[in-house]
């Protein structure tokens, strides 16, 4: 397991709680790169299905924000519940879970209630194909420090296929 432990969060809405799907209850400002990161999502959306396209997201578009980037996908398995695993998470995530992350499962990561929780906004952000907002709280053991982070995860429609997630977290002190 990881050296990573979820805090506690409080059950309000957008303030360190449960994942906004509403754009309306959003924050009416977002953090520069986050806003940056969604700015460019929307510029994806297809205005005919209404779905973010993973063929059009092009990293290359967006470089100043790769290091806080996650490309998150489901996998399934012939028993038992899908799992998450990180394709890809960007160097900067480094910093907050003390290794590199890309090819992990979350349940390598987290443990118990915590995996449950990620597991279940992610299904529901696939399945509603709906963005979400979150802002958290976090606690890193090793060290006894806490941090705050906001976080918009993306579902992109992949062809015949399972919505990717793509998200960007925001970290502050």
């Amino acid at each position: 397991m990881g050296d990573h432990q979820e805090s506690r969060e409080n059950s309000a809405h957008a303030e360190f709680g449960l994942p906004e799907t509403s754009e309306e209850r959003w924050p009416d400002q977002l953090p520069r790169p986050l806003q940056q990161f969604w700015d460019y999502c929307q510029s994806l959306k297809d205005p005919y299905s209404g779905r973010y396209l993973r063929a059009a997201f092009d990293p290359a578009r967006i470089p100043a924000l790769l290091g806080h980037t996650q490309i998150i996908e489901r996998v399934e398995r012939a028993a038992g519940p899908a799992r998450y695993r990180w394709r890809l998470s960007g160097t900067e995530m480094r910093k907050y879970y003390g290794r590199d992350l890309t090819g992990s499962y979350m349940d390598e990561v987290f443990t118990g209630e915590v995996v449950s929780e990620i597991n279940r906004i992610y299904a529901a952000a696939q399945a509603q194909e709906t963005p979400h907002y979150l802002r958290s709280q976090k606690t890193r053991m090793t060290e006894l420090s806490v941090y705050n982070y906001e976080r918009i995860i993306v579902p992109f429609h992949i062809e015949n296929g399972q919505p990717q997630l793509i998200g960007y977290w925001h970290w502050s002190s």
